[in-house]
């Protein structure tokens, strides 16, 4: 029995065959049972401008397409901004969140880029959903931390106001299990927010973590992580 011989294609019939499927999959999605989710950093209000109808404005544009749930990182407790273009909190790691000026450990640099008045308020990551029209809705919804308690010995770092060790900052993830309207027996959705560790204060230290780790030279890891590093 000899050997199939393979088929003659070239790279003309592949490129036709993937719009094919490609096509095919767009054309068979529901929009009614889809689900639209939108993930937003507020980097602690830090880019948000004080001109509220200038707010109002910028979520419209963003959010133009009306997603069913948008995920918020680095927000502040007390500070709602999507309600004013039509969705509710549903959401929130609140009882598990510390100061803002502990979770960047006194850096007056990370400080500084924020009003004076947001140094006590509460870091917090949320989810919300949109209040009117979603064919979604939430049946349930929590929180959990993610971080451990970890002591990172910060003491000399050039941005902090204070020197000696301080606990990893907290980090949290926020969820809600969704059920479709129209599907009330399921199946269901699961939405899981969350920011992993990171930052000019905490970079240092996982860096050396991982080479200790890895046993990888410091200028290969530190390029490594610069590759990998969200922009």
């Amino acid at each position: 029995m000899h050997p199939q011989e393979p088929l003659s294609r070239d790279d003309s019939d592949l490129e036709r065959e993937w719009d094919e499927c490609i096509e095919g999959m767009l054309n068979k999605r529901d929009a009614e049972h889809s689900l639209v989710i939108v993930t937003m950093n507020l980097r602690r209000y830090a880019s948000v401008p004080r001109d509220w109808q200038a707010v109002h404005r910028e979520l419209s544009r963003i959010l133009v397409d009306a997603p069913d749930v948008v995920c918020l990182q680095e927000g502040l407790e007390g500070m709602d901004i999507l309600s004013q273009v039509g969705y509710k909190r549903i959401a929130s790691s609140v009882l598990r969140a510390q100061a803002l000026r502990d979770a960047v450990y006194g850096s007056t640099v990370e400080l500084n880029t924020c009003s004076g008045s947001y140094h006590g308020r509460l870091l917090v990551n949320e989810l919300y959903i949109k209040a009117a029209g979603s064919n979604w809705e939430a049946i349930d919804s929590g929180a959990a931390q993610i971080s451990s308690d970890l002591m990172l010995d910060i003491e000399g770092h050039g941005e902090r106001s204070q020197g000696g060790p301080w606990p990893l900052a907290t980090r949290c993830v926020v969820w809600t299990k969704l059920r479709h309207r129209h599907n009330p027996a399921g199946p269901f959705a699961y939405v899981l927010n969350t920011q992993l560790s990171g930052g000019r204060v905490e970079d240092p230290h996982f860096i050396a973590l991982a080479e200790a780790i890895a046993g990888l030279e410091p200028s290969v890891l530190k390029q490594r992580l610069w590759l990998c590093k969200p922009t």
